[in-house]
């Protein structure tokens, strides 16, 4: 779910453009690589509008636009290759703790550039700490001859995703995050959702003469790609025997002070994803660790937030005992059965009396069906 694209869509593939999308490529080379390449070589460094004007092609014809004095651009290409790997491009801010979060909760990432594909290589180890293997598909598009406007980019992307993780993948479970209204093209082609980040070269206005509205756009990827904070979760979590971990609320001031539900809290904006939510509340709350399998139902929230979300969790063997690991907020702990919960005897937060009522007979059932 990510508020700026409005699309509140689970995505099962994020095929990110790898240049200011991930890494601050533009400023990095104007400010820090070409004034060197130029002192290096003896040659007037560009100003910004004019790299800015050249920016996303091939690099050693944007070199010779860049460059025009200088008797050899394939040496320049070497020569700033070199920089490239004495001084690797900056991660844009959270990055890598966004793509962790992705890849540890089963969502596939691929890449895709029109820059150098030596560069890029090196930039996906070095700037973003992960493998090629990482990635269910690092596509160059200069290594295949392709630009970001040839057909079908989005198709083979796919191909290689499924050849590689052996799923296929949708258009509809795609989102395509870029910096460039080129990246969004590229989206609408293959029939995939589009983020656009104003924080790299081409700013809103480019965006919108390409005909993309605000509600596609972001100043930056943490904001993009930010979980909604008017957004929560509840973790039903079993265990071996089938019960289920319930807390009691222990806040004097709350309007359902001693009513019961699963550990539960407000996603936060660095969470991405709702399912880190289920893992960081049943860690703060309980001190466990689980893993969150499915969602099963959204509705209005009992407080403070607008809309909640009840998440099936599974208990990990590795994970620390239960325990009141917040007893500002956790009065109590217990594991119960179904039958427990349906008895009327405990008191439930409205919204988990509601999930109980429709699901309680068939959680086993459902359970057993993931």
């Amino acid at each position: 779910m990510h508020k700026h694209t409005d699309l509140h869509k689970d995505y099962l593939l994020y095929c990110f453009d790898l240049d200011d999308t991930l890494v601050d490529t533009f400023s990095h080379v104007t400010k820090v690589l070409y004034p060197r390449l130029g002192k290096r070589a003896g040659l007037r460094v560009p100003e910004h509008d004019e790299i800015r004007g050249h920016w996303g092609g091939a690099l050693e014809d944007s070199l010779q636009a860049l460059f025009p004095e200088s008797p050899d651009s394939s040496m320049l290409t070497e020569d700033l290759r070199k920089l490239h790997f004495e001084d690797p491009i900056p991660a844009v801010r959270c990055a890598t703790q966004i793509l962790d979060i992705l890849r540890r909760h089963g969502r596939f990432l691929a890449c895709f550039t029109a820059g150098d594909p030596e560069i890029a290589r090196h930039t996906v180890k070095s700037s973003l700490g992960l493998e090629e293997e990482d990635l269910g598909s690092l596509y160059l598009l200069s290594q295949k001859n392709e630009t970001k406007e040839s057909p079908g980019v989005l198709d083979r992307i796919r191909k290689e995703v499924q050849e590689k993780t052996g799923t296929l993948v949708a258009p509809e479970q795609i989102i395509v995050v870029g910096d460039d209204p080129r990246d969004g093209k590229l989206a609408r082609r293959g029939g995939a959702d589009f983020l656009g980040l104003t924080s790299g070269p081409f700013g809103p206005q480019d965006f919108k003469v390409a005909g993309f509205s605000e509600r596609y756009l972001s100043p930056d990827l943490a904001t993009g790609l930010s979980a909604p904070t008017d957004h929560g979760v509840v973790a039903i979590i079993r265990d071996r025997e089938g019960r289920i971990l319930m807390i009691q609320e222990g806040r004097a001031d709350h309007p359902y002070v001693g009513a019961w539900s699963g550990p539960h809290g407000g996603c936060q904006a660095n969470d991405v994803l709702e399912e880190e939510s289920v893992v960081r509340e049943s860690r703060e709350e309980c001190g466990i660790e689980v893993h969150a399998q499915k969602r099963l139902f959204t509705r209005a929230a009992d407080t403070k937030v607008r809309t909640v979300s009840f998440w099936l969790a599974e208990f990990l063997e590795k994970s620390p005992e239960p325990r009141v690991a917040c007893e500002r907020e956790v009065a109590d702990m217990q594991w119960f059965s179904t039958h427990e919960i349906l008895s009327g005897k405990i008191p439930l937060y409205p919204g988990t009396l509601d999930f109980f009522n429709r699901y309680g007979e068939r959680l086993q059932e459902i359970w057993e069906g993931i």
